[in-house]
């Protein structure tokens, strides 16, 4: 074999390991990772599944997440992700720059020593809330 012959055979292997990586989907549990990472980020944003926030927002935050997702990757369905694609979809799900509209919505943290109305007031590294610092002075 002269080298002409050795580079058309290697520019024909390496388009066939292209196309065949190109067909090999995610797995199930890669699958589950990359929702599992999105679910994460949601609840980092909105806050927890039972919040106001989540139960009305959630919704519209991971339509937002998948769209841009699917328009990053070029897909029709985040199912539609390749192997080879897992670990910069998760990296992606990590940048994501969340929407301004989302930023707002989640409930100020609770009181640190009643746990009942949300924390207004700083003392050292937490919030208490009005009554509790009252309850001190």
């Amino acid at each position: 074999m002269d080298a002409r012959s050795l580079l058309t055979e290697n520019a024909k292997l390496k388009k066939e390991n292209e196309d065949l990586r190109n067909r090999i989907p995610c797995s199930r549990n890669q699958l589950k990772a990359i929702r599992g990472c999105g679910k994460a980020l949601v609840i980092k944003t909105l806050g927890p599944q039972d919040s106001e926030p989540y139960r009305k927002y959630s919704r519209s935050m991971f339509s937002c997440l998948w769209y841009k997702y699917k328009l990053q990757f070029s897909l029709n369905s985040i199912t539609e992700t390749k192997e080879h694609q897992v670990d910069e979809g998760l990296a992606f799900i990590n940048k994501y720059e969340i929407p301004q509209r989302f930023l707002y919505l989640k409930p100020a943290p609770l009181c640190h020593l009643c746990d009942e109305k949300p924390g207004t007031v700083p003392a050292d590294d937490v919030l208490i809330c009005d009554d509790c610092y009252g309850f001190f002075l």
